[in-house]
């Protein structure tokens, strides 16, 4: 896989990582990038043009995530099945399958409509869609909830408060990219 081109060159250097950490509900984050125009649109490409052939390209020069986060259980953002179904594959997985983690697809979520389609007063009521497989033993583990992109947070923290209440030892979350626009405006 690492020798297949995923983005010519000059839209390789285009991705600009910026790792920023950051504090969300109670927990440690980090973020790869910022989200920009340019990684909105490769996210457009991944996920409405099922471009999955991309998907590799924003991690895989970043292999070492491995390593920051050893005995982790890796738990991936939850899609529709109805969306998934359409495409043919998750975006989160395919993004974060090239760091080599044994990810767990075990949120289920019961809301059809995409994100991106909603309001921001609507996201926030996203928590009401999202579960976690009863079966799924948290119980004094360390564990990474990983998304493509977190703009309002709502999706991360149901994530964080369902693995909360099944005991996890530590939370920590990583996402692709993070608007900042929120921050920004809770700032003024």
């Amino acid at each position: 896989m690492m020798n297949e081109v995923h983005l010519c060159q000059k839209c390789f250097e285009k991705l600009n990582p910026v790792f920023k950490r950051f504090r969300f509900a109670g927990c440690k984050g980090l973020a790869i990038y910022h989200y920009d125009d340019y990684i909105r649109s490769l996210i457009y490409q991944l996920k409405t043009n099922m471009d999955v052939a991309l998907a590799p390209a924003f991690l895989e020069r970043y292999l070492h995530l491995k390593y920051l986060y050893l005995n982790y259980v890796v738990l991936i953002a939850p899609s529709h099945i109805s969306h998934t179904n359409e495409r043919g594959f998750k975006p989160v997985e395919e993004i974060f399958k090239v760091i080599g983690w044994n990810l767990l697809d075990c949120f289920v979520k019961s809301l059809s409509t995409k994100q991106v389609e909603l309001r921001s007063e609507e996201r926030k009521e996203v928590k009401k869609y999202i579960s976690l497989n009863e079966d799924v033993n948290l119980r004094g583990k360390k564990v990474l909830l990983v998304d493509d992109i977190m703009t309002t947070g709502s999706t991360i923290e149901a994530m964080v408060d369902l693995v909360r209440k099944r005991g996890a030892k530590k939370i920590e979350i990583l996402v692709l990219a993070k608007n900042e626009l929120k921050e920004e405006m809770e700032k003024t």
